[in-house]
């Protein structure tokens, strides 16, 4: 799996500047032990993890409309990806996450819905995980989930001002 995220990851043009991942590189190896386990468990994580989320969250499952259980298993490897790409520092990820970020917005994502994805992700990980989880990497991988859940928050934000923007540009004169 790891090969596969790695994989995803190579695809993305080297080109774009911008340095992310955890401050200690012992938060860097907690969260790659944790990312290494979820790719071996990542069919039981995106289970648990959507009959958690439509459970706790009902709200949100219109936002998925008829997307098929392996359209929810892709996105849910999106996020293992950005992950491993936050751990890594990689490039793109910052463009690849304000893409994101625009078109969740685009599709009705609010901002308490990332809350509700990242407290969701780390309690079906901690239950998937149990042999692997403790409460040093779970720490660890809240950040890195914080950091990109902040942000995708931060493009929707972006997205909405740029589309409020274009509504009052098209405004006849005088309809304020």
């Amino acid at each position: 799996m790891e090969a596969a995220l790695r994989g995803l990851m190579e695809t993305k043009p080297a080109s774009q500047l911008h340095r992310a991942g955890p401050s200690h590189e012992a938060d860097r190896e907690r969260i790659g032990a944790l990312l290494a386990a979820l790719a071996v468990h990542q069919d039981a994580l995106c289970a648990r993890f959507y009959e958690r989320f439509f459970a706790q969250h009902p709200e949100t499952r219109p936002l998925f409309g008829e997307h098929s259980e392996s359209e929810r298993e892709e996105m849910l490897n999106e996020t293992l990806a950005s992950l491993l790409a936050w751990c890594d520092g990689e490039p793109w990820l910052r463009d690849n996450l304000e893409a994101l970020g625009a078109s969740h917005w685009e599709y009705g994502v609010l901002d308490d819905m990332y809350d509700a994805f990242r407290t969701t992700f780390l309690a079906a990980a901690r239950e998937v995980l149990t042999d692997e989880w403790d409460d040093a990497r779970g720490r660890a991988l809240d950040g890195a989930l914080q950091a990109v859940c902040a942000c995708m928050r931060d493009a929707g934000a972006r997205a909405r001002e740029r589309s409020l923007a274009r509504r009052r540009q098209r405004r006849p004169p005088g309809m304020g």
